[in-house]
């Protein structure tokens, strides 16, 4: 089956011993991971935050009875994602995960962040729960169609309590909507007529038509997707029910360039949990950095302090390249290092006492750069002026895991 398949950057992992399989249940769910248990946890913590969203978006839910609840299999390699599936009778896809009509269950395992990882188990969950709720478990017949809505409700805001599927990412390690505006050799006609074009672009389509020039396309896209739950298969439905794909070629692309992930990651892993909100992890001494994608003159951002007094992070002033780039960064609340790194070691520029008022559970960052300088605030305290290259500004941290609010540029 490849309606289920979602194909991700797949990286090459060292073999490991998988942890042992734990079991957990909610409400919806019954998830079986190796993984720890906490992680099981919060996996059911997220698909069930996501099932009234789901219900609201199809119209329908699966019917459970008798205490019955989906299946969800989490595999810590892809090995054991492999053997699971072919213990269940499937042929394992080429993939990160996999939707099985036949077994009812939502297969996947581990991809390389954290923030993948989640959208790859609300990509498969939602297929599941499409299957069941308006397809009769059957295959649709139109692929953008089907892995389009699964890319696009996977993309989410999560911040351990609150779940928003269907948003555009703040930055990601995939960046589909870049991926899909370098597609522009595949037209919209080609995708919606059942050939060409891959996964970032039916994503983009889907998004389009629930969200560009003031919902317009709402209607025409639900009584689309009615058709095509149904088994509608004809290259014509698109045209018939939304309007001509040739015509709202250009119109798309331009909405396309607008509609961009705004931030980069420079090293893994951060992801954006909500409007102007950031987390970051870093393991050991790893320096992870992100950054806004586009030229910046004046960075903002207000980092939570973490309840562990360890914690090392802050700003990035400058990057040019992975073998230059400076931080600002705040060692535990007590003081500001800012350093460069430069031929494969650090250069220390200088370093100041972190503010008093920057104790009290959030610490205030601004950075203003104008041409060769940049300067550094820290709770409306100038720091100190800095001469370093390029036009780039971010955010950085060290050994730690830590979220931002209130992140603004210009």
């Amino acid at each position: 089956m490849k309606r289920g398949i979602l194909i991700l950057c797949l990286l090459s992992l060292p073999v490991r011993a998988a942890p042992d399989l734990v079991t957990i249940e909610t409400a919806h769910y019954r998830i079986h991971a190796e993984a720890a248990r906490d992680d099981a946890e919060e996996m059911g913590r997220v698909l069930e935050a996501a099932w009234p969203q789901l219900t609201e978006f199809f119209g329908a839910e699966p019917k459970l009875t008798d205490g019955r609840r989906l299946e969800v299999y989490f595999g810590a390699t892809q090995p054991s994602f492999f053997a699971r599936l072919k213990a269940d009778g499937i042929n394992p896809p080429k993939a990160g995960g996999y939707y099985s009509p036949k077994t009812r269950v939502a297969y996947l395992w581990k991809q390389p962040t954290i923030y993948n990882t989640r959208c790859l188990l609300i990509h498969e969950a939602t297929h599941q729960f499409h299957y069941l709720s308006n397809t009769r478990n059957r295959s649709v017949p139109m692929t953008w169609y089907v892995e389009g809505l699964a890319e696009y409700l996977g993309r989410h805001h999560w911040d351990g309590e609150s779940l928003a599927l269907g948003q555009l990412p703040l930055l990601s390690l995939s960046d589909y909507s870049r991926k899909a505006l370098a597609e522009d050799g595949t037209s919209m006609a080609e995708v919606v007529t059942g050939g060409g074009g891959d996964r970032p672009l039916y994503f983009a389509i889907i998004r389009y038509l629930l969200h560009a020039e003031g919902g317009r396309y709402v209607k025409p896209f639900r009584r689309l997707a009615s058709k095509l739950d149904r088994g509608g298969a004809s290259p014509k439905l698109f045209g018939q029910t939304v309007g001509s794909p040739r015509k709202l070629e250009k119109r798309f692309r331009a909405w396309l360039a607008g509609e961009q992930e705004p931030w980069r990651q420079i090293y893994n892993e951060w992801e954006g949990i909500g409007p102007g909100r950031f987390a970051g992890t870093a393991g050991g001494a790893t320096v992870s950095t992100c950054a806004v994608k586009a030229p910046v003159t004046k960075l903002e951002a207000t980092l939570e302090v973490p309840p562990t007094s360890g914690f090392i992070a802050g700003v990035l002033l400058h990057h040019t390249s992975g073998g230059d780039y400076t931080t600002a960064l705040c060692y535990g609340g007590k003081v500001i290092k800012v350093a460069r790194r430069q031929d494969n070691k650090w250069v220390k520029l200088g370093e100041f006492p972190c503010p008093k008022e920057a104790t009290r559970g959030l610490i205030r960052f601004r950075v203003e750069r104008t041409g060769g300088k940049v300067r550094l605030f820290v709770e409306d305290r100038e720091i100190g002026t800095f001469d370093l290259p390029g036009s780039t500004l971010g955010l950085a941290l060290q050994g730690s895991t830590v979220r931002y609010r209130n992140v603004t540029w210009e």
